[in-house]
C-alpha cells in the first residue's frame, strides 16, 4: 500500500461526484491480536478524499464531519495495551478542482503513535504527525509537480516528524536522535522528483558497542523536503564524540549532476566516510591523523528548479 501505486489508482477513479455528501462518523477501534483494514471516503461538491488504513496492535480513533461545503476528519493511533507488536499504514488521495495530491505513512516500530487531519473543500490538506522508536518509517507524498519517497530505518534511536500536502504544495520534516549508551544505527533515504528532474539522498550511521570512556557518543539528525515553485530535500547529521566508534556518510545522486558525497571525497579535511573512534577523535584525510572536536555535522541538500539542480554539502537551513 502506498503512493507508488498512484498511476493505477488515479486511472481507476471515476469522475468526482458533484452532489454534497453529508458525513459524520465517530469510530473507536482497539486491535491487539488481529489485522484490521479500513476504507474511508470524504467528499463535497468541490473535493474528494479516499483513504486506506491498515492497523495491527493499535488503539485507533477517527472522527469526521461536514460543515456547509467543507469536510474534516481527525484520527489518532497508539500501541494497544496488550499488543505484542504494533503497525499501521495510512494512505490518503485527494482530488480537487485544481489537481490531485496525496500522502502516505507506514510505521512498523516500537513506541509509535500518529495523528492525521484531513480537510477538504475551500482548503484541501492532509497532515500526519508521528513518532517512532526502533523500526521502520516509510513516507511518500505527491502533487501535480512533485513526488517524494522517504525511508527511515531505526535501531536504538527515535524519530518525530510531520508529513503534509496542502493546496498542491507539500513538505516532510522530522528530527531523530540517539542518546542511549548502546550500539545503534540509522539509514535515512529521500527520493525527490520535481517535473522532469529527480535526486536521491542516502544517509547511513553505524556505531559500535561501548568500549571506552564514560561519556556516550550522541547524535541527532534532521530530514526534510518541500515543494512549492521548486523542490528542496536534505539530511544533516550532527555527531558528538564519546566512548564508542562510529562511521557516518551521506551520498547523493541526481538526474543531471554527478554523484555527491558528504564528507566530500576530494575537498575538505575529513575522511570519507566520517570516522570517530572510541577516544572521541575524528579522522582527517591523510595517514592516520585523528583530532579532537566538540562535534561534527555532515550535510547534503538538493534544490530542484524548473531549469536545473543545485546541491549543498556545507550548509543546511535546519539547525
Amino acid at each position: 500500500m502506498g503512493l507508488r501505486d498512484l498511476p493505477a489508482i488515479i486511472e481507476g477513479q471515476k469522475t468526482m461526484r458533484m452532489g454534497l455528501i453529508v458525513l459524520s462518523i465517530i469510530l473507536l477501534a482497539s486491535i491487539s491480536s488481529a489485522d484490521v483494514s479500513l476504507q474511508n471516503t470524504y467528499a463535497t461538491s468541490g473535493s474528494e478524499t479516499k483513504e486506506s488504513i491498515y492497523l495491527q496492535g493499535v488503539d485507533y480513533t477517527n472522527t469526521a464531519g461536514i460543515y456547509q461545503t467543507t469536510y474534516f476528519a481527525s484520527s489518532a493511533a497508539s500501541p494497544a495495551e496488550n499488543a505484542k507488536s504494533s503497525r499501521f499504514e495510512d494512505t490518503a488521495y485527494m482530488r480537487t478542482p485544481n489537481g490531485d495530491q496525496g500522502a502516505g505513512l507506514t510505521i512498523d516500530a516500537s513506541d509509535l503513535n500518529y495523528t492525521r487531519r484531513i480537510s477538504g473543500g475551500q482548503s484541501n490538506s492532509i497532515l500526519f504527525s508521528y513518532r517512532s522508536g526502533s523500526g521502520t518509517v516509510l513516507m511518500d507524498y505527491f502533487t501535480p509537480k512533485s513526488a517524494m519517497q522517504e525511508e527511515i530505518y531505526l535501531n536504538n534511536n527515535s524519530y518525530i516528524g510531520d508529513l503534509a500536502v496542502f493546496d498542491l504544495k507539500a513538505y516532510s520534516m522530522g528530527d531523530g536522535e540517539c542518546s542511549l549508551d548502546a550500539q545503534s544505527s540509522l539509514k535515512h533515504n529521500i527520493t525527490m522528483r520535481f517535473l522532469d528532474k529527480f535526486n536521491q539522498i542516502n544517509a547511513v550511521l553505524n556505531t559500535e558497542p561501548i568500549n571506552g570512556g564514560e561519556v556516550p557518543l550522541k547524535y541527532t539528525w534532521t530530514g526534510y523536503s518541500s515543494q512549492r515553485d521548486y523542490a528542496l530535500s536534505g539530511i544533516n547529521i550532527k555527531l558528538t564524540p564519546g566512548n564508542r566508534s562510529a562511521t557516518a556518510w551521506i551520498d547523493g545522486t541526481s538526474s543531471i549532476m554527478e554523484a555527491k558525497f558528504s564528507p566530500d571525497k576530494d575537498m575538505g579535511l575529513y575522511a570519507y566516510p566520517l570516522q570517530i573512534n572510541e577516544q572521541g577523535k575524528i579522522r582527517l584525510k591523510g595517514d592516520d591523523i585523528w583530532v579532537y572536536e566538540a562535534n561534527r555535522t555532515i550535510v547534503m541538500q538538493y534544490r530542484l528548479n524548473a531549469t536545473g539542480v543545485e546541491v549543498d554539502l556545507e550548509n543546511s537551513p535546519i539547525e
